[in-house]
C-alpha cells in the first residue's frame, strides 16, 4: 500500500486524493453555474417593438459546456471511490472535459454572432440584430475554469501514484496458506461431522441444521 502524502513534481507538491476530489467538484459546479449565466447580450427588432433585448446563456451558445461540467462533477465523485487503475481513467476524463469546456467557450468568444443571431431569431422571429454583440465576463470565466480543470487534473494525475490504495471491505485477512487451509477445515467441520455444506443443504430443504 502506498502512502497518501503529496509527491513533488519540479518543486510543486501534487495534491492529495481528498484535495483533488473537492477541487474537481468545485470546478465542475463553477463551470455549470457559469454556463447558466448570460454570455452574450444584443438586441433585435420586431414589427411590434423597435428594440428587443436578447441575452444568450452559455448553455445556449455552447451546449457542450454543460455536459462537460457534469462530467467533471462525476469525476470528482468517482475519484474518491476508484482504485489505482480507475484514478487514471477518471483524471484523464477530467482533462478531456476541461479542454472541451475551454475550446467550446473559446469558439463562442471568437465568433459570437452566430449564437446571438440564433437566439435573436428565437426571441423575435427575425435573424437581424439591431445592435452589436456584447460578450460578458462569464464566458471568459468559463474558459478559465475549463483550462484550470484540465491543468489541475493532469497535475493531480502526475502524483496520484502515491495515493493510498483503498482496500475492499470484504477482503479476507492475510495469513499463511497452511494456516488458512487448516483453519478453514477446522471451522467448516463440526464435532459430529456436520459441515457447512450439509448445513446449507438442510436449510435449502427447510430443515433446521442445529
Amino acid at each position: 500500500m502506498t502512502d497518501d502524502r503529496p509527491s513533488s513534481v519540479k518543486g510543486w507538491r501534487t495534491p492529495q486524493r481528498r484535495t483533488a476530489t473537492w477541487a474537481l467538484l468545485v470546478l465542475g459546479a463553477g463551470t455549470l453555474a457559469g454556463g447558466a449565466a448570460p454570455w452574450l447580450r444584443t438586441t433585435g427588432s420586431t414589427p411590434l417593438a423597435a428594440e428587443v433585448a436578447v441575452a444568450v446563456t452559455g448553455s445556449q451558445a455552447a451546449p457542450l459546456v454543460g455536459a462537460a461540467a457534469l462530467v467533471v462533477l462525476t469525476c470528482g465523485v468517482a475519484l474518491a471511490l476508484v482504485g489505482r487503475i480507475g484514478r487514471w481513467f477518471v483524471l484523464g476524463s477530467a482533462v478531456i472535459a476541461g479542454v472541451a469546456v475551454a475550446v467550446s467557450a473559446g469558439a463562442v468568444v471568437a465568433d459570437p454572432e452566430p449564437s446571438a443571431l440564433s437566439s435573436a431569431a428565437d426571441a423575435t422571429g427575425v435573424t437581424v440584430l439591431s445592435s452589436s454583440v456584447t460578450i460578458t465576463p462569464f464566458s471568459w470565466l468559463v474558459i478559465g475554469l475549463g483550462a484550470l480543470t484540465a491543468v489541475f487534473a493532469g497535475w493531480a494525475a502526475s502524483g496520484s501514484g502515491r495515493w493510498a490504495v483503498r482496500g475492499g471491505r470484504h477482503d479476507l485477512p492475510s495469513r499463511s496458506l497452511g494456516g488458512s487451509a487448516s483453519g478453514h477445515r477446522e471451522s467448516a467441520a463440526s464435532p459430529g461431522g456436520f459441515d457447512d455444506h450439509d448445513a446449507w443443504d438442510a436449510l435449502s430443504r427447510g430443515e433446521d441444521p442445529s
